[in-house]
Parts: C-alpha cells; structure tokens; sequence
C-alpha cells in the first residue's frame, strides 16, 4: 500500500464517527509535541523552536487526530518539524495538488503527516496502530 492511500485511511478513520471537533488559539507548536508525547511519541529535537501562533482547529478521535488552520501558514509548519525531526518523506499528493509529507512513526514514535490546504495547513497526527480502538 503506498503512502498516499495510508494518508486517506488515516484521515477517515479520524474524521469517522465519534469524532469532536474545537477551536483553539493556543500556540499550535505545543499543542502539536504535547499530542505526539500524549500518543507515546517523542520530539527529536533539544533545539528551541520558533513559535506557531494563530487560530486552528481540531479534530479528534480514538484513532488520532486532525489539525486544520488558515491562520498558520504550511511553510512555518514544515519548518518547526523539520527542526524537531529532521527531512520529512513525501507521501504523495492532495487532490488539490499539494505535497503530502509525513514524518514516519519510526522517527517520531507517531506518524504526523501534513499539507498545504488552501493559504493554511493540514496536520494529522495517527495514534500508533497498537492503540487504536475497536468500538
């Protein structure tokens, strides 16, 4: 199965049932290695990293999460990951055209893929497979 058709399935079993959604404004880079460390995953990096202000909102359920912004660009994402867990694999493409990247859950403890929606950006962050739920 390639990374592309991994990406859609993690997405859906996100966005399945029992999903909740909310807004934050709260700084999206803590919010992103608290979710990582909350999964059993780690941050790479001992380097300060720049700070990722702005609105967003969330998606979460059993499975992982969903993080959507307009506010906070792709670039300012792309940077602070690739600080904390170095070059990021390319997962293929959006239907819109963007770069999927992922951060492999052998680097991360997690898989955390992301991409350019619109002027913002789309991160999904999987639990381990080992933790998923059956309902």
């Amino acid at each position: 199965m390639n990374l592309r058709a991994v990406f859609f399935l993690c997405v859906t079993f996100v966005l399945g049932v029992g999903c909740k959604s909310q807004q934050s404004s709260q700084h999206l880079d803590e919010f992103i290695f608290s979710t990582v460390q909350s999964y059993g995953g780690r941050k790479e990096s001992k380097t300060t990293l720049p700070t990722l202000k702005g609105a967003w909102t969330r998606t979460e359920d059993k499975n992982g999460i969903v993080i959507q912004s307009q506010k906070i660009k792709f670039q300012e994402v792309d940077q602070i990951l690739r600080i904390a867990y170095g070059d990021p694999t390319e997962g293929g493409k959006t239907p819109d055209g963007h770069v999927q990247w992922v951060i492999p859950a052998r680097i991360a403890g997690v898989a955390i893929w992301y991409s350019q929606i619109g002027d913002g950006v789309q991160i999904t962050i999987n639990r381990p497979l080992n933790q998923w739920r059956t309902p």
